[in-house]
C-alpha cells in the first residue's frame, strides 16, 4: 500500500513538472504577449524611421480608432485585413504604397481578436520618431508643407527664367547681341517647353508689345499688365495676380527689363542687331524700354490635383 502511494506521488510530480515546463510565465497582458510574439517582427516600436519593414502598431491604431469607432468595429476590420490582407481591406492606404500589402500570418481567430481588443483599450510603445513624423505627415496631408499656389508659380516662373538667362548668357557671350537674338528666335520656346515638362505646369512669355507674335497677351492678360504698370507708376513692386479657374490655378508673374535686357529691347539697338530682329521678327513691337519697366508676364498654370 505505501509503495504504491510513493508510485503515485512521483507519477504526479512529474505531470506537473511537464505542466509547468510548457507554460510560459508571464505577467503581460495575453494581448501585448501576444502582439509582442506575432507582431513586432515586422512593425517594431524600436526600429528606426529609416530601417523600419511596416508602420509601428501605434500608427496602426491611430488609422484604424478613429473618432466614432466602437471596439467591436475597430477589432473587425483590423482583424479583417490581417485574415485577407488585400489594399481594398486596408485603412492605411499610405503603408500600403511604401511598403506593400503585409504578408499572411499564420495565427488563430482568438489571438486575432485578443491583440486588436488589447491595442483598442491601450496605447502600445511610441518610437523616439514617431511624433515628430506624424506631424510631419499631417502637414502634408493638408498641403502645408507644399508652397501656396502663388509662391510655386513664382518659383516656377524663376527656375524658367534662369534656364533662359543663363543660355542666353552663353548665346551672347560667343556671339554678341545678334547671336543672342538668333538663340532667343530658335531656343526660347523649346526651354520653356522643356521647363514646363519638368516642372508638370504650363508655362509661357506674354507681352503688351510681343516681339514674337505668340507671345502676344490676351485680354485678361492685358488687363493685368496695365494694372502693374499703374503699381510700378505709384512707386510700388507690382503684385502676382492668382487666378483660380476650376482645377487650375494660374499665376501672373511681371517680368521687369535689367540692364541686359535693354541691348535687345532698350531705346538704341544697335544696326545690325536692329537689323537681325527685323529679319527674324518683321512685326516686332519689344523696342524702346528703360530700366525697370513691365515688359510682360510669366504666366503658370498649375494643377490643383
Amino acid at each position: 500500500m505505501k509503495k504504491s502511494l510513493i508510485i503515485t506521488f512521483i507519477f504526479s510530480t512529474i505531470i506537473w513538472s511537464c505542466k509547468t515546463a510548457n507554460t510560459v510565465s508571464t505577467d503581460k497582458p495575453e494581448g501585448l504577449a501576444l502582439m509582442e510574439k506575432n507582431c513586432y517582427s515586422c512593425h517594431s516600436p524600436d526600429a528606426s524611421l529609416e530601417n523600419r519593414l511596416a508602420p509601428p502598431m501605434v500608427a496602426v491604431k491611430m488609422h484604424y480608432k478613429t473618432s466614432g469607432v466602437s471596439k467591436e468595429d475597430f477589432v473587425n476590420s483590423l482583424t479583417a485585413y490581417v485574415k485577407k490582407p488585400e489594399e481594398a481591406n486596408s485603412k492605411m492606404k499610405g503603408a500600403i504604397n511604401r511598403f506593400g500589402t503585409m504578408p499572411k500570418i499564420l495565427i488563430t481567430q482568438k489571438k486575432l481578436e485578443a491583440i486588436a481588443a488589447y491595442l483598442y483599450e491601450n496605447d502600445p510603445p511610441k518610437p523616439d520618431w514617431f511624433d515628430e513624423h506624424h506631424q510631419q505627415e499631417q502637414k502634408s496631408q493638408m498641403g502645408m508643407d507644399k508652397p501656396k499656389y502663388g509662391q510655386l508659380g513664382k518659383q516656377y516662373a524663376s527656375e524658367t527664367q534662369q534656364v533662359l538667362s543663363q543660355n542666353l548668357m552663353k548665346a551672347m557671350g560667343s556671339g554678341g547681341p545678334v547671336n543672342a537674338v538668333e538663340f532667343c528666335n530658335t531656343k526660347a520656346y523649346p526651354l520653356t517647353d522643356s521647363m514646363a515638362l519638368a516642372l508638370d505646369a504650363k508655362i509661357k512669355r506674354v507681352s503688351d508689345k510681343a516681339r514674337n507674335p505668340k507671345n502676344k497677351a490676351n485680354a485678361a492678360e492685358l488687363e493685368i499688365i496695365q494694372k502693374m504698370k499703374t503699381e510700378i507708376a505709384e512707386g510700388n513692386q507690382p503684385k502676382p495676380a492668382i487666378i483660380h479657374e476650376g482645377n487650375s490655378v494660374v499665376g501672373h508673374y511681371p517680368i521687369v527689363t535689367k540692364g541686359l535686357c535693354l541691348s535687345c529691347h532698350g531705346t538704341e539697338v544697335s544696326g545690325n542687331l536692329k537689323a537681325k530682329i527685323n529679319e527674324l521678327y518683321p512685326n516686332d513691337e519689344a523696342t524702346g524700354y528703360s530700366e525697370n519697366e513691365l515688359r510682360g508676364l510669366w504666366v503658370v498654370e498649375m494643377n490643383k490635383n
